[in-house]
């Protein structure tokens, strides 16, 4: 994702994106109660949706593997047919068997921009223009004719400038990198995964397939919670798994520790994490918002949605995070307390899981979310959640192209479960407001 605002504004769909805005208008926050999600409002079996997981069939009417997880979204009448929009936009449920892909994700099909008129733009994957290997910059388009099927093209290596990252040089410096194009991975770019946690025991997983072909990466994980009265007290636990021999990129400290010393762990997560992994973990405080100590949310005029983020969280931090990693009064450098980062450079492909789950500690003072509106103990109830990953912000042509399909689905909180206040009434939050200006 990229240069229109900072990375929250991209807070909208997995795939990218919501709600397409006029560049003049104004970001408030998401108009509360009258348009949120109810549960009856989707295929629903005491309380919960029906799974429409498995794999992509969008002629399914209902799930291509009836264990694979919850619903995705889908607002439409009748519901019908549930499975259509799992080519457009997240789903409520990840699994093990079936983890959200981080880098595939955003993989997105479009026009090459030039042919639009519009110029090239240089991503982070390094290459270079001495090379005649026309593959040196992967890109791929899926086969519509064969599921599962991929078309490798060409890419173009270039040194136009990055203006979209506060760190590097906005001209051209010498450094050649991929341009991006449509079917290039974006390894950098922030993506977030809007996720339904379904119980106490729920986790859901995403993955990373690091390649060397993109040289050092920043990888990063920040929670959130939508931005209600009924979450101010809601915080998500959330853990990186990778081989237990791997090291930071830049401290060369090792990155993730033994199963047997990471603490309470969800069994999910202990029953299938692959042989010789490590997990590196994230959890909430016992820290309480309040009128002295407020909870830091954003809200997204592009996205028209907006979150309460993690403690200490720092909005600065999310679009510039070599200076708050150099800060060193703790003023910035405290975001990464309870978000992560961490640096990658192998030279051998790489799997990373991300796990993340709602801990009983999580859940502080108030009343839960979903507690007015079903009626359901703890260990049975709807969680809305979201985890950004990536540093940067890249649109490409098609982003903008899912923003039409996605946007209807997400913006002004439509994809929340049950009762949402406006929580600024509490004074407990301090809601930074962008615009598009």
């Amino acid at each position: 994702m990229n240069n229109l605002a900072n990375k929250y504004t991209r807070l909208c769909m997995i795939l990218v994106i919501a709600g397409a805005m006029s560049q003049s208008s104004f970001a408030h926050l998401p108009s509360y109660e009258g348009e949120r999600v109810r549960n009856d409002n989707h295929f629903t079996e005491e309380g919960f949706a029906w799974p429409v997981r498995g794999e992509c069939d969008i002629n399914a009417v209902g799930p291509t593997d009836v264990n694979a997880g919850s619903a995705n979204i889908y607002l439409g009448p009748g519901n019908i047919p549930p499975n259509f929009f799992c080519a457009f936009t997240s789903q409520d449920d990840w699994s093990f068997e079936f983890p959200i892909d981080i880098i595939e994700a955003t993989r997105t099909p479009a026009p090459d921009p030039s042919t639009l008129g519009q110029p090239l733009e240089e991503g982070y994957i390094p290459c270079s223009p001495g090379n005649t290997d026309p593959f040196q910059c992967p890109r791929q388009i899926a086969d519509p004719t064969q599921p599962g099927q991929v078309i490798p093209l060409p890419g173009q290596c270039v040194d136009l400038g990055q203006p979209a990252d506060p760190a590097a040089s906005p001209e051209p410096d010498g450094n050649y990198h991929c341009a991006l194009l449509p079917g290039s991975p974006r390894p950098r770019t922030s993506g977030v995964m809007f996720s339904t946690l379904t119980g106490s025991q729920d986790v859901d997983w995403a993955v990373y397939r690091y390649d060397p072909v993109y040289a050092e990466v920043p990888i990063v994980g920040a929670p959130q919670v939508p931005a209600c009265k009924e979450t101010i007290n809601s915080f998500v636990s959330f853990a990186y798994a990778g081989p237990l021999d791997l090291k930071d990129a830049r401290s060369g400290e090792p990155l993730f520790v033994p199963l047997s010393a990471a603490g309470r762990l969800p069994g999910e997560i202990r029953d299938n994490l692959p042989e010789g992994y490590g997990v590196r973990v994230k959890r909430p405080s016992r820290y309480v918002p309040g009128v002295h100590e407020p909870r830091q949310g954003y809200a997204s005029g592009f996205g028209q949605n907006a979150w309460l983020l993690a403690q200490d969280s720092v909005v600065e931090c999310i679009d510039n995070f070599e200076k708050c990693l150099a800060d060193q009064t703790g003023e910035l450098s405290k975001h990464y307390n309870y978000n992560d980062i961490f640096f990658v450079q192998e030279d051998t492909p790489v799997k990373l899981y991300l796990m993340w789950w709602i801990d009983n500690t999580g859940q502080r003072g108030s009343k839960h979310l979903n507690d007015d509106h079903t009626g359901k103990s703890r260990s049975k109830q709807l969680t809305d959640v979201s985890l950004t990953t990536g540093v940067i912000d890249q649109f490409i042509v098609g982003d903008f192209i899912n923003i039409g399909i996605t946007g209807p689905f997400s913006g002004n909180g439509r994809y929340i479960h049950g009762r949402c206040r406006d929580p600024r009434e509490t004074d407990k939050v301090i809601i930074t407001i962008e615009t598009n200006n």
